[in-house]
This record gives C-alpha cells, sequence and structure tokens, in this order.
C-alpha cells in the first residue's frame, strides 16, 4: 500500500518559480499535494484551512515575523536554486523537504498523531477531501459549484454565491429547487446572510456567501465558511498548479516530437540522394561495365550502403521518439545480413590495418525479425569499434542466449582491441534498437582489457529457404507478361530512370506519372495491370492519390504497390490502411520488384480495368 501524498505550500512571489518547484517536486521520489501563495500572509492563510506536512519558501521570500507557523519549513536560496537546476537533479528537494519533516517530528512526536477536533467531528470535511481528490478531473466551474454546496450544508443554509477573482470573473449562485427566481434572495445585498472572503496579497481571492438558514448564523457558521474558504482555495490553487505543469509537460512533449521529426526528416533528406547513387550504380552495372571499372564500382556501392545505414542509423532512433515505431517482422539470412553490414565497413577497417572477425556459432541463418533494425545496432557497435580501435582486431559475434519452439534470443557481441570508452557513447542508440525486439544492451572487458559491446533480440526461427524455380522472376515476367501496363508513380528524377529502365527489360510497358495529379488522370484512361506509388511527392503524396484510386469505380483490385525510404511498420500500416497492396523499401532491389511484380500480376483475382 502506498503512502498517502504529503501536502506542500509554495511561497513564493515569482508565479514561474512556483510552477518550476511544483514540477520538481512532481518528479522526485515522493507524491505530493502542492498549493501555492504569493507572500508569507497568503500563505498563512492559506494554512489554516488545510495544514500543510511543510513550506516550501522561494528565493524571494522571507517570513515577516508576524507569526511563526507549526509547520517543517524549507528555504531555498538562490545560489541552491541555481546549482540544482543545473545539475538537473530532482531528488534534492524532494529529500530536503524528508529531513525537514522528519526533524520536525522529532522535536514535537506527539503533533502528528493528534488530530484536529474539527476532523472527527463536521462531516462536511469528509466531503471537502472528496472534492480535493476528484478536483484534478473537474473544471474550475464545478469545483465552485460543488464548494459552494457543501458550504451551504456545513452552514444550513438554503441559498449561496460565490465569485472567484476580482468583480469582473463570473459568478456562480446556489438555489433551491423551487426557488431560483426568488426575490428575497440578491446575491449582491441578501438579507440574512453571512460571507468569508479569502483575501491574498490585499485582494479578494474567493468570495463564499450563504444565506436563508432556518435559524440565525452564530459564530462557528462563521468559523466554518472561513475554513470552507481557505480550503476551496488551496484546492483551486492545487487544481491550478497541476493544469499549469500540464500544460508546461505538453509542450515539453510537443517540442521534443517536433524535434524528433524534424531529425527524422533530415534523415529522409540524406537518403534520398543515396538511394538515387545506389540506382545509378544498378544502372551501370546492368548496362554492363569494363572488367577495371568493377572494383571501384563495388567500392562505391559499399561505400554508399554503409552511409545508408548510418543515415538509418540517425533515423531509426528518432523517428521511433516522433512515431513510437514497433518492428517490422520480415523473414531475412542472418548471414546475408551480417556480410552487408561489413561490406560497408571493410574499407575504413582495412585502412587503419584492423582484423575484422566474425564468429556466428550455431545461431539458425533462416530467421524472421527486423533486419533493418538490427543492422542499424550492428552498424553502430562495428563502426565505433573501428573508430576506437588503432591496431589490432573487430570481432562480431553471435550466439543463442534462449530459445523456444518458434523463436530465439541472440547475443551479438562487438568486442575491440581498442583503449575503453564510455559505454552511454554507445548504447543509448542500440537499446532504444535492441529493447522493441525483446532485447536489452550492455557492456563489459573483454580478457585483454579492450572493449565488449552486447544487446539481444528475440526473433522468430525461419523456414529454410525454398527452392528456386526453373525460370527467375525477371524471365518469367519477361515470357508471361510481356506488354502488360504498368503505371510508375515516382518524382525524383532518377529513380524514375532506372526504374524504367528496369521495367523495360523485362518487356513490361511502363508510364510515367511525376505526381499523384498526374497519376489520376492517366489512371481514368484505364487499362493498367499494376501501379507502382512513391510516398512522398508534391501537390499529392502516395498516400493521398491511393485513397483517391480506391473510390473511382474499378480500382478498387488493382494492386498499388508503395515504394519508400520508409521501413518502419507505422509506414506499411499507413499504406495498407490507404488501399495499398505491397511496400517495397528503397534503395529498390531488382530481385525484389521483379518478384513483387511477379507475384501480383499472377494473381488471377486482380482484374486489369478496362482501357478508355
Amino acid at each position: 500500500m502506498s503512502a498517502a501524498p504529503r501536502s506542500i505550500l509554495i511561497i513564493d512571489a515569482d508565479p514561474d518559480r512556483r510552477a518550476e518547484l511544483g514540477r520538481r517536486l512532481l518528479q522526485g521520489p515522493h507524491p505530493y499535494h502542492i498549493a501555492e501563495a504569493e507572500t508569507w500572509t497568503g500563505g498563512l492563510a492559506l494554512s489554516r484551512g488545510t495544514p500543510p506536512d511543510c513550506v516550501l519558501l522561494g528565493p524571494a521570500t522571507a517570513a515577516d515575523g508576524t507569526e511563526t507557523p507549526p509547520y517543517p519549513l524549507v528555504r531555498i536560496a538562490v545560489e541552491d536554486y541555481g546549482d540544482a537546476w543545473d545539475a538537473a537533479d530532482p531528488t534534492w528537494l524532494s529529500s530536503a523537504i524528508e529531513r525537514a519533516i522528519e526533524r520536525h517530528a522529532l522535536a514535537d512526536p506527539g503533533r502528528a498523531a493528534q488530530p484536529t477536533p474539527a476532523a472527527a467531528d463536521e462531516p462536511w470535511l469528509q466531503d471537502l477531501r472528496d472534492l480535493d481528490r476528484r478536483a484534478e478531473d473537474l473544471p474550475e466551474r464545478d469545483i465552485l459549484e460543488l464548494g459552494l454546496a457543501i458550504a451551504a450544508r456545513a452552514t444550513g443554509s438554503a441559498v449561496g454565491y460565490a465569485r472567484l477573482g476580482g468583480s469582473d470573473h463570473e459568478t456562480i449562485a446556489l438555489y433551491p429547487q423551487d426557488s431560483s427566481a426568488d426575490p428575497a434572495w440578491n446575491p449582491l445585498t441578501p438579507p440574512h446572510q453571512l460571507e468569508a472572503p479569502v483575501i491574498e496579497d490585499g485582494q479578494t481571492r474567493l468570495l463564499l456567501r450563504v444565506g436563508h438558514k432556518a435559524d440565525d448564523y452564530d459564530e462557528a457558521d462563521q468559523t466554518r465558511l472561513r475554513r470552507l474558504g481557505d480550503e476551496l482555495q488551496a484546492i483551486l490553487r492545487r487544481r491550478q498548479v497541476l493544469d499549469r505543469l500540464a500544460r508546461a509537460r505538453a509542450a515539453a512533449e510537443a517540442d521534443s516530437q517536433a524535434k524528433s521529426a524534424l531529425l527524422a526528416q533530415a534523415g529522409q533528406d540524406i537518403q534520398t540522394p543515396l538511394n538515387s547513387l545506389l540506382d545509378w550504380v544498378e544502372r551501370l552495372r546492368r548496362e554492363g561495365v569494363a572488367e577495371r571499372q568493377t572494383e571501384p564500382l563495388d567500392r562505391i556501392e559499399a561505400l554508399a550502403r554503409h552511409a545508408l545505414r548510418l543515415a538509418g542509423d540517425w533515423l531509426g532512433p528518432t523517428a521511433v521518439e516522433a512515431e513510437g515505431s514497433a518492428p517490422v517482422a520480415t523473414p531475412f539470412n542472418l548471414s546475408e545480413l551480417i556480410r552487408a553490414t561489413l561490406d560497408g565497413l571493410g574499407t575504413r577497417a582495412q585502412a587503419k590495418g584492423l582484423s575484422l572477425r566474425v564468429n556466428l556459432a550455431q545461431v539458425p541463418r533462416q530467421l524472421e525479425g527486423d533486419a533493418p533494425r538490427l543492422g542499424q545496432a550492428l552498424t553502430h557497435y562495428l563502426d565505433n569499434a573501428i573508430e576506437s580501435t588503432e591496431r589490432g582486431h573487430v570481432t562480431l559475434s553471435a550466439r543463442m542466449a534462449g530459445e523456444t519452439a518458434g523463436d530465439c534470443l541472440i547475443r551479438f557481441e562487438v568486442a575491440d582491441s581498442g583503449a575503453a570508452t564510455s559505454p552511454e557513447r554507445r548504447l543509448a542508440i542500440v537499446r532504444r534498437l535492441a529493447e522493441p525486439m525483446g532485447g536489452g544492451a550492455g557492456s563489459g572487458n573483454t580478457p585483454d582489457g579492450g572493449n565488449l559491446f552486447w544487446f539481444t533480440a528475440r526473433l522468430r526461427k525461419g523456414h529454410p529457404a525454398p527452392p528456386q524455380a526453373a525460370d527467375p522472376p525477371e524471365a518469367r515476367l519477361r515470357r508471361d507478361h510481356r506488354g502488360t501496363r504498368i503505371l510508375l508513380v515516382e518524382d525524383d528524377i532518377i529513380s524514375q530512370e532506372v526504374a524504367l529502365m528496369l521495367l523495360e527489360e523485362t518487356g513490361l510497358s511502363a508510364d510515367l506519372a511525376a505526381n499523384g495529379r498526374e497519376a489520376l488522370r492517366l489512371l481514368a484512361q484505364g487499362g493498367y495491370a499494376l501501379i507502382l506509388m512513391d510516398m512522398q511527392m508534391p501537390e499529392m503524396d502516395g498516400l493521398e492519390t491511393t485513397r483517391h484510386i480506391r473510390r473511382q469505380p474499378g480500382f478498387q483490385d488493382v494492386p498499388i504497390v508503395a515504394l519508400t525510404a520508409n521501413a518502419f511498420q507505422e509506414d506499411r500500416n499507413a499504406c495498407f490502411a490507404a488501399g495499398m497492396d505491397d511496400f517495397i523499401a528503397k534503395p529498390v532491389d531488382p530481385g525484389m520488384l521483379f518478384a513483387t511484380l511477379l507475384k501480383w500480376l499472377e494473381r488471377g483475382h486482380k482484374d486489369t480495368p478496362p482501357a478508355a
């Protein structure tokens, strides 16, 4: 059972500092109910209603000496305020408060155990406590109305009136069910009335007034109403503090998401030219190159893919933060993934004279999981290991850390012979990549004093790769689907050229639309068996274009395949929700493109809309 929240009264003339102190308290390890006052006098008035467990005095606040409250006091000096805030340690403040409360209890051990007589004798106090517990979820007007109703019951009154703040604020009146127009009750000058103003800094912050009691009001009624006003004002203050904290938290989260979205967009902007470069490499290979050009072209491709993975290393965590991305489970071959990862790093390692070693032990090769995310984690560890190692070796190893009939937990380790480095430098990104895959991340040292960084990932066991058909997809497309009309919707010029070249090599007849509006115009003519749709385009993006297409008669079943550099599950979900059928990641792998085209063109239930 958790401890009841302590009540803390913050007294400081600066409203921003009061809000900051309150926010820091709520970040600490202890739960608190927080009330605020601008001055020492106002704080004492509040404390008469609900005695706090501790009073927190801001840097600019001083007791005026007229009254010493029987509560623990914690003063915040200007230098404490600055140093503690700079250190960003939210626990120092709550620790100081807890120590003050403990010292106060030791000095007067009997006080905390002695409830005030009113707590046991006055039922309306329990109503007020219930209102305090509900206040966080109630609008201010509802709190005032409920508080006014409690005041009427506590004083035996038939009617009531409340005003929060100055005369320009809205007033609230409480009438009996059958006397809403009773001329005997005038909220401004009522007969047979009782009122209790709550005054802070010389201003009336809250005014409660009740009337039409069957008997005369007495001193006890006045005391109850005054205390009710103080208690209600404290509840309203706490509600206002929570509102300010909620707005500050929402603003901070919005800023964080905006930053993440900006970084994610920057990562995509870097990926676009890299994808274009790889498209050119593929085009040159297919057109044929001299033997002496093969090795330089291989190096260009390896370096471009390495840069693309580094961009993904940057894009991945920011997209996770901006969108809460979940892993994408697809079949992959672990050996091929590691080989592709090392291809982009081999040149750097070779230039430094380092040996790259791989040990996969008894790890399954055919797996299902988020291969891009896994590759990002491996690239991050390996890239940092190569950077920090001047001589010797970098070793990548993988081993089983646990398994069931359907999945396995694989531990990946990257060890180097370099000087010791700070774990935080490498672990933050990899931990955020590994945890969505059901794993974790950590570090240690090798027996010879080098660095060792590891992460785990839970992956499904894959099935052995099916035997290849006699003819590859490219040949089957050329044989069975020559002349079939395809619409390519793509705005990037280089991607247009490479995609059109690949489609024409298979004998497919491809038309080009540079944006969504142009695609809709061409589709109106009909006759297309499949649409390849880029996601990010000017004027009308791929998602909006797809939704327009699906609303057109005769186009509900035409296969639409997305082309995008975004490989997160949320992006795939958005594609499918818009009405797309499949998904190909950029840079486009020709084999994947041909296999996807063949799969959808051979589905007999997909009918081609007739040409206009």
